[in-house]
């Protein structure tokens, strides 16, 4: 009958916000036994629920190696090493390293529940001034109705493809040629100005 499990439970909370600093405590229950000191033939490390830090990073910095000697301290180490890689990378949850000894063999298990990344906020630009530049046959207070985007709302890609292709139909309707090309200007807070070049003279096709 194989011998009982030995567990180690060494369990980290991990800040679940990115923005704020992660605090690491691992706790280990009592004093060190002459069992803590005892050097088992580690079999194999693993890692189960890592998905934002990938298995081949976590190999690389735990700092253990199938066949070598090992310790709890080791143990602790590699712990300390993966909440490390956790830490550097923002990533929020928690590690619960176990120990599984046989006779003078161990394996450990690294059971990883990672926290959800936080959601990414688009924010829009607001237009400050919207203008065009190199109309010669098509006058500005023909152009200008045409426009549809007004200082002050957030504004979107689609909003600017729409500009611009309002202002290709008042040329078509004038039957005059243009390649018409949005050139946007950011500004201080997240505001943009945004000018349509005009080009009366595009290329033939």
């Amino acid at each position: 009958m194989p011998s009982t499990f030995a567990r180690l439970r060494l369990i980290a909370g991990l800040a679940v916000a990115l923005a704020s600093p992660l605090t690491l405590s691992p706790v280990v229950a009592g004093a060190a036994s002459s069992s803590d000191s005892q050097k088992f033939t580690l079999d194999s490390v693993t890692f189960e629920g890592n998905q934002r830090v990938s298995t081949d990073t976590l190999n690389s910095i735990v700092g253990l190696q199938p066949g070598q000697k090992v310790d709890r301290d080791d143990v602790v180490q590699a712990f300390n090493n993966v909440v490390a890689e956790y830490k550097k990378d923002n990533v929020g949850g928690s590690i619960q390293p176990t120990m599984r000894q046989q006779g003078h063999h161990m394996s450990v298990v690294f059971q990883i529940t990672e926290a959800a990344p936080a959601p990414v906020t688009v924010v829009q630009p607001i237009l400050d001034h919207e203008t065009f530049t190199g109309n010669a046959k098509v006058s500005s207070e023909k152009l200008m109705p045409a426009l549809t985007i007004k200082p002050g709302p957030p504004v979107t890609k689609e909003m600017v493809i729409a500009d611009r292709d309002a202002l290709s139909s008042v040329y078509k309707a004038a039957n005059v040629g243009v390649m018409v090309k949005p050139a946007i200007t950011n500004l201080p807070e997240g505001h943009i100005d945004l000018n349509f070049e005009l080009d009366e003279n595009p290329p033939k096709k």
